[in-house]
């Protein structure tokens, strides 16, 4: 059986990896960022662990490994991955018709205030920002009063705040 999304893996010239596909680049650097947890601490181990499963080269481990680090020292400046945050990555919720959703991070801060952040590796879409808004949406009907939501385009670490 050959998979739809076969051509993701490579490129015109035959090329492999996350260097000859934007897509699976994407689909990589988003694998690693949704395992981080409260702190951006273990990043090292995951760029290491996507190099071990063959999804990174050794070349495209360095690359991802500088550019996602330099990303989560100005997520962390934002505010971000603060070790005080209750964490839940990629988790489901379920909204009263059944359906489920899965923020990529959403951070609950002390204060009780709510951060969803939505990893991106394209262009802005505006199918996006309504996806976040049915986050927050669910979080602010579970009883969280404050919730802001956020599309984070790692590549070039632009942040679009939905409101």
């Amino acid at each position: 059986r050959v998979s739809e999304e076969a051509g993701d893996f490579f490129a015109d010239d035959g090329a492999v990896g996350v260097t000859a596909s934007p897509r699976r680049r994407g689909v990589v650097l988003h694998e690693i960022l949704s395992k981080i947890g409260r702190d951006g601490q273990g990043l090292s181990k995951l760029v290491e662990a996507a190099k071990a499963n063959g999804e990174l080269s050794d070349t495209e481990a360095k690359e991802v490994s500088d550019l996602l680090h330099s990303r989560l020292s100005s997520a962390s400046k934002r505010g971000w991955f603060s070790p005080a945050s209750k964490v839940r990555n990629e988790v489901e919720i379920f909204d009263t018709d059944g359906t489920s959703k899965r923020p990529d991070r959403v951070e609950i801060h002390p204060d009780g205030s709510v951060l969803i952040i939505d990893f991106k590796f394209g262009e802005d879409r505006a199918r996006y920002h309504t996806q976040v808004g049915r986050y927050m949406e669910l979080y602010r009907r579970m009883g969280y009063g404050k919730v802001k939501g956020c599309l984070w385009f790692v590549d070039t670490d632009e942040v679009s705040e939905i409101v």
